[in-house]
């Protein structure tokens, strides 16, 4: 498989983890499992590229080549368009929040 055909792969299926996780809640315990599923096809693929990725706001996926982080040579980026950086972070915040108070009534509870 050429490089052509592996970017290719890889942004098909980045776009469907941004998807993922732009509809999900914060990254820990209350995590959409298909989130889980879609990273790790990502991290399939990139382990059989010889590959990395680094996320960023839930809307970048950045691509290095070379197996672990601080080692590779950045190679390309995948940007979910449909929103700015600062919606990605206004969004988290409030997602945080909700999480948040959702909590403290279950506590009270």
């Amino acid at each position: 498989m050429n490089r052509s055909e592996q970017k290719e792969i890889l942004e098909e299926t980045a776009y469907e983890y941004l998807y993922a996780l732009r509809n999900s809640w914060p990254v820990g315990k209350n995590e959409d499992p298909s989130v889980y599923i879609n990273k790790g096809r990502l991290q399939g693929f990139c382990r059989v590229f010889n590959l990395y990725f680094e996320e960023e706001l839930r809307r970048k996926i950045s691509f290095y080549k070379g197996m672990y982080p601080g080692e590779g040579k950045f190679w390309f980026q995948v940007v979910n368009e449909s929103f700015t950086e600062e919606e990605a972070r206004e969004e988290m915040k409030s997602r945080a929040k909700e999480l948040r108070e959702l909590r403290s009534v279950l506590n009270n509870l």
